[in-house]
């Protein structure tokens, strides 16, 4: 039997209300109601993690002191809110890197505005609606610009009507045990998280099958074809490490070196095709 999270976070309102890029509604209810195996994971995340407390130093210079650990509830609702620190004046700060592991994500505008992705901005609304505050900072780190103060304002009317839909979200579909409607199927790497019951056997379309296995059967045969014409280029090479191509582009074959973690250091060779000539 799955367990149900009986609380909702402020950064998981904006996954129930369909807005985050990284977790579905599906996603958010599956973990909720105890149906995934493993938390979230990615480098991003990680990188979040891990720099928040840099982020948090840096906006003390503006803020003055920020209190860690603080925990803030909407009474009468399963929300209870985290932020990533208060001011001595009880405002809650939200600290977010972006464009640190890829590229940044969402809109950021201006120093000293609003205008952050909406997903945070929905997160910070809820932190206001907790602490009853005037006021939400946002200090982030952002690749390309280092690091920017945003401020978010309290909005009691748009805060009300996101709390009230995150409420009825989590009473209809986590206490509920309803799934929300799936437009796409769930990422492959989140189903395989997903939490078996023993010796539960269930009907399966055979035309959804068939279909899966004849794909996985012209995945083969292409890599095979693949394999085989690479082995044509790298013959075409014979000594040669490059070659050149009457439309300019230059396909290469340099060794790589990998370095050695949990093996032996290893060198090997990839096969490319670049624009213009090599160098």
């Amino acid at each position: 039997m799955s367990t149900v999270t009986e609380t909702l976070g402020a950064s998981e309102v904006a996954a129930a209300l369909g807005l985050s890029p990284w977790t579905s509604p599906w996603e958010l209810w599956a973990r909720k109601t105890g149906r995934l195996t493993e938390p979230k994971e990615s480098e991003a995340l990680d990188a979040g993690v891990r720099l928040e407390p840099v982020v948090i130093k840096w906006a003390e210079q503006y803020l003055g002191p920020i209190q860690r650990g603080v925990e803030a509830a909407i009474q009468g609702t399963p929300i209870v809110t985290h932020p990533d620190g208060l001011t001595r004046d009880g405002q809650p700060v939200e600290a977010k890197t972006s464009g640190v592991v890829g590229q940044i994500v969402g809109h950021w505008g201006e120093p000293g505005s609003d205008e952050i992705p909406e997903y945070y901005l929905v997160q910070c609304l809820v932190q206001l609606e907790a602490t009853k505050a005037d006021v939400c900072h946002v200090p982030a780190l952002l690749g390309g610009r280092g690091f920017v103060m945003y401020r978010v304002p309290s909005n009691r009317d748009v805060q009300q009507a996101i709390v009230e839909r995150a409420v009825n979200w989590f009473e209809y579909h986590v206490i509920g045990d309803r799934p929300p409607e799936l437009t796409t199927p769930p990422p492959l790497s989140v189903l395989k998280k997903l939490r078996r019951e023993p010796n539960k056997v269930v009907p399966l379309d055979l035309d959804l099958v068939d279909r899966w296995l004849l794909a996985k059967e012209r995945a083969r045969e292409a890599q095979k074809e693949a394999d085989l014409l690479q082995a044509d280029v790298i013959a075409a090479l014979g000594d040669a490490e490059a070659g050149e191509l009457p439309d300019g582009r230059t396909v290469t074959y340099y060794e790589q070196f990998r370095k050695g973690y949990v093996v032996e250091d290893t060198t090997f060779r990839v096969l490319r095709v670049t624009k213009g000539a090599r160098k």
